[in-house]
């Protein structure tokens, strides 16, 4: 499958000669445009990255991503994934690579960098969930490993509360803005397989469902604190 997965994710050819079910089945759902994108706005929302440039880092690796770190389920994960100390410097080095690829690809065209970034940390997480549950993950005790409300998490750690950590530092983010951001997460988090139903179309609903998540979440443990 490897190949003609790649060579589907590359070349955007969804016409793949004997390719099995499944794989043409994914295609179809990752090449559909939603009616409600604006390819407008996810341009606007990379001009406010761009704005925002002396501040973005700090944002994302100080609040975003540390802001994972204090849910113990979510470490669970990060930490099945290999040693601790090893492994702490690699979600920084993703994570700013996938952020850059999606704010520089502007529209996010089906064969631009953002949208094949995030297919991958898709197919990323898949295999993470297959290979944990496989290998006798506690769903009793943990939950589904890099589960739906995780996921959403991670989509509202970009969008609203990077937005919050940018407000704190003291920019100016209009209510236009904001907005852009925002839709410009939903579309990534749709293509990184989040449900249409945990994904935010606006401000006030994104601080609603980041409070949820939040409140759900049972706090930080060791293993966070070392990956922090």
């Amino acid at each position: 499958w490897r190949p003609l997965l790649a060579r589907g994710l590359e070349d955007g050819d969804v016409t793949l000669t004997n390719a099995p079910e499944p794989l043409g089945a994914f295609f179809e759902e990752i090449d559909a445009v939603p009616k409600w994108l604006d390819r407008a706005q996810l341009e606007h929302a990379s001009r406010v990255a761009e704005r925002v440039a002396l501040g973005q880092n700090y944002v994302l690796f100080s609040i975003s991503l540390l802001g994972g770190y204090v849910s113990a389920g979510v470490t669970k994960t990060l930490v099945a994934a290999g040693e601790l100390e090893k492994m702490a410097p690699r979600p920084i080095g993703e994570t700013s690579q996938f952020v850059e690829d999606v704010y520089r690809s502007r529209g996010i065209a089906r064969t631009s960098d953002g949208f094949k970034s995030a297919i991958r940390v898709r197919l990323m997480h898949a295999f993470v969930r297959h290979k944990l549950l496989r290998d006798g993950w506690d769903t009793e005790g943990w939950g589904l490993p890099i589960s739906q409300a995780d996921m959403a998490g991670t989509v509202l750690s970009f969008s609203v509360t990077y937005l919050l950590g940018l407000r704190a530092l003291g920019f100016v983010i209009r209510k236009d803005e904001r907005a852009a951001v925002i839709h410009l997460w939903r579309y990534v988090g749709r293509l990184l397989g989040v449900h249409e139903s945990l994904l935010a179309t606006n401000e006030k609903e994104s601080l609603r469902l980041l409070w949820l998540v939040a409140r759900s979440q049972e706090g930080p443990d060791d293993d966070g604190r070392a990956l922090a």
